[in-house]
């Protein structure tokens, strides 16, 4: 299955200094607080794979609040769904004790059920599972409050008693409940029902924007931060269901629901004070509102940095989160929260302005939603997606979230020189930019392309389809020969990699909105530029990042100068990577890394000891050119080559160029470089270690590293790579890459800089 080719959460490279101030909870303290919390919950499941006070039956005396009065299963239900949302095996020995007690137990408490509902929903579809799902379903929907009556869309608190009074805190698990049955059984949940609850809901939203426990507000049943994110996220479900047709035109502007506008208000307000003293119950339905919303922030709070913070300041040294009383509920809760809110971001969708206005970016809302959820159904891993704009005080990491950016609009794109340069510095940095034209609005598309032709003046969009070179189109999930329909899709790239994806006439956003399978091709294709983007296997958690910045309080102890040759060519097709070794060598090395472009055979090379020539396409040098280099090497410098990408043009160039540099030592360009040279046994040694694309495209030798060499007078002049260092430097796992890892790339390309510096080599 796809599932086995993800890799989730790689780790950052021990030497990233992160964008971005320091934070309470770093991606790994986060994966350690997940990590303590299940161990926890494991640790009070009991013989009978049950986290309950007790084995007897459930009470039916009175409705009770508490645990297991009118509720009994739901901690199991709960524990266990944290347990798999956490990652945990479906057949781990303890998860299929639970899910056995689960199934023969008769759970009468509507909280409880709707938890089971997602139990099942996160269990392989087997006929055991999908049975319990279906009970689970009709008793839900019988169970809701009849139409036409005060209490229609809402639940009690149990099965055996009818509502008689509204509380939306049960009713929004029903909701979740009958959700995860709809979701895994298409079409067992009729309209009517979310009809139902859609009207309930919007029928008790008070007046300041929030929900109550129950009816209108006063004394304990005021309005609360618990209780409108619950109203919130109910109604982001109900408008997948019953609003979908909204903005299909996609020329009358940005679609959005009031009453979700008013709730997320009302959240945003009372989010500061919920961070500072958690409520468990309540972090949980912040995190189903911001991963279904897609809104990173909240008013100017990043909702998930910020509960992840006071979430992993809180926690018990044992991995309890909350109330001694209550540990298990509230350890299951701040397990959902972290676990669910740090899913990859499969793309970001920007919030822009045009003309100092908002632009039409959100005519279809549901869009990216919609395609996450089909990519997350294909390749059985959960995805989030995320909404941002520029305006937030450090957007280049809110845009490194996903590798990803989703652009879309019917307007003319106008960003200013910052934005422009911030979109520049992400794609550099690794991203890619999709751009697709509303109502395939040509004003939209004709901008996308002037846009792309300010960023990389050098290159220019072209036409994709089924021949086209490379993986994205040939050699990830779907391949473009299978589609039975075909659409235009444009491209702007350096022929190593793509920088941006245009559909100028598909209107995908219309097709994701209605979530027309009937159009499985578009779907397909985005599931493609997901895989490509990661390399099939990098997907990483959220902050969880490649990008390297310089670390304020290291400071250099020494500078190396590193000449970056130009020539009649495009001599600089990964900008960003250079930056990046430069923070790398900043923090690890103490080092200041002064790179240099120098115009060959016009610039001197005088105090340079190490120079860098790479490229994506055929080039020819100059006589004035080769001497240059001649001198260079031969006055003690180390030229080092690569081919961005390891492309098949650069390499015949770049190998024709040595054999007329260097006519008396280009024969020891035959063999590799020793394995015991101390470029790779000094220190740690380094191992080789490839893209996968490479072990497919050019396996002979990859077991060792393949750099080439020459030396002149017992010192090396020359390290030559046909392999990709530079793309590597860049530090993203993108597909299509002929080389090394980035980490290798990284590490190997740090070495020769600093043992050269220093004499070693």
């Amino acid at each position: 299955m796809q599932q086995t080719l993800l890799k989730i959460g790689a780790a950052v490279a021990s030497v990233a200094f992160l964008c971005g101030s320091a934070r309470a909870a770093t991606p790994e303290q986060i994966e350690k607080a997940i990590q303590k919390g299940v161990a926890f919950l494991y640790s009070k499941q009991d013989q009978f794979g049950s986290w309950e006070i007790d084995q007897k039956p459930a009470s039916h005396e009175g409705e009770g609040g508490g645990a297991d009065l009118g509720q009994k299963g739901g901690k199991t239900a709960l524990s266990t769904y944290a347990l798999l949302a956490a990652g945990e095996n479906g057949l781990d020995p303890r998860i299929v004790k639970a899910t056995d007690w689960l199934r023969q137990f008769k759970i009468e408490g509507h909280y409880a059920l709707g938890i089971r509902a997602n139990v099942w929903l996160n269990l392989p579809t087997t006929p055991q599972n999908l049975t319990a799902m279906r009970q689970d379903g009709k008793t839900l929907v019988t169970d809701v409050g009849a139409a036409n009556t005060p209490l229609a869309g809402l639940y009690s608190y149990v099965t055996w008693k009818k509502p008689d009074h509204p509380d939306m805190s049960c009713s929004q698990y029903g909701v979740l409940g009958a959700w995860a049955v709809a979701q895994r059984l298409s079409g067992s949940i009729a309209p009517q029902y979310w009809m139902l609850v859609d009207r309930a809901w919007r029928k008790w939203q008070q007046d300041d924007g929030g929900w109550a426990y129950g009816g209108k507000p006063g004394d304990y049943f005021k309005t609360s931060i618990q209780m409108t994110s619950a109203g919130v996220a109910t109604l982001f479900i109900t408008q997948d269901y019953l609003y979908a047709g909204e903005g299909l035109d996609g020329t009358r502007g940005n679609i959005f629901d009031p009453n979700i506008t008013r709730g997320l208000a009302f959240i945003a307000q009372k989010f500061p004070a919920l961070v500072k003293s958690p409520n468990l119950y309540a972090m949980y339905g912040i995190e189903r509102i911001g991963v279904a919303s897609g809104y990173k922030y909240l008013g100017d709070e990043d909702w998930f940095q910020e509960g992840a913070d006071a979430l992993v300041r809180m926690q018990q040294p044992n991995g309890a989160l909350g109330w001694a009383e209550n540990a298990i509920p509230d350890t299951a809760f701040g397990v959902l929260f972290l676990s669910r809110g740090r899913s990859p971001v499969m793309m970001n969708k920007l919030q822009y302005d045009v003309g100092g206005k908002e632009a039409n970016w959100n005519q279809r809302p549901r869009d990216v939603a919609n395609v996450a959820k089909w990519v997350d159904s294909k390749i059985e891993r959960h995805l989030n997606w995320q909404i941002i704009d520029l305006k937030h005080k450090d957007p280049l990491r809110d845009l490194h979230d996903s590798k990803i950016l989703y652009i879309s609009g019917n307007q003319a794109l106008n960003f200013d020189d910052k934005e422009r340069n911030l979109l520049k510095q992400y794609i550099e940095e690794g991203g890619l930019i999709v751009g697709t034209a509303d109502a395939s609005k040509d004003i939209f598309s004709r901008s996308f392309r002037d846009l792309g032709k300010k960023m990389f003046p050098d290159y220019e969009f072209k036409q994709l389809d089924e021949k086209t070179p490379g993986p994205l189109m040939t050699a990830e999930q779907f391949p473009a020969s299978q589609w039975k329909r075909k659409f235009r899709i444009e491209a702007l790239g350096n022929n190593a990699r793509w920088f941006m994806i245009l559909l100028p006439d598909a209107d995908v956003g219309k097709i994701f909105q209605r979530q027309d399978l009937n159009r499985p091709e578009e779907y397909q294709f985005f599931a493609n530029l997901f895989l490509y983007s990661i390399d099939k296997t990098d997907a990483r958690f959220k902050g969880d990042t490649h990008v390297v910045r310089a670390d304020p309080a290291v400071t250099p102890t020494k500078t190396i100068k590193v000449a970056r040759l130009k020539y009649n060519g495009r001599w600089d097709p990964e900008p960003g990577g250079w930056q990046r070794l430069a923070a790398v060598l900043h923090n690890t090395d103490h080092a200041n890394l002064d790179v240099k472009t120098v115009e060959l055979g016009k610039d001197s090379l005088a105090g340079f000891k190490i120079a860098h020539l790479t490229g994506v396409d055929k080039f020819s040098l100059t006589a004035s050119q080769r001497q240059a280099l001649q001198d260079f090497v031969k006055a003690g410098g180390l030229l080092v080559i690569d081919a961005c990408g390891g492309l098949d043009d650069f390499n015949a160039s770049a190998q024709a160029e040595l054999s007329k540099t260097f006519p008396d030592q280009v024969a020891q360009l035959a063999t590799t470089l020793k394995t015991d040279s101390p470029l790779y046994t000094a220190g740690t040694p380094l191992k080789a270690k490839y893209r996968t694309y490479t072990l497919i495209k050019r396996p002979s030798g990859a077991s060792n590293f393949r750099l080439n060499a020459m030396s002149f007078n017992g010192k090396l002049g020359v390290i030559y790579s046909s392999d990709d260092l530079s793309e590597g430097l860049v530090g993203q796992s993108v597909d299509g890459i002929i080389g090394y890892t980035p980490e290798v790339a990284t590490g190997l390309m740090e070495r020769i800089i600093a043992m050269k510096d220093s004499g070693q080599i």
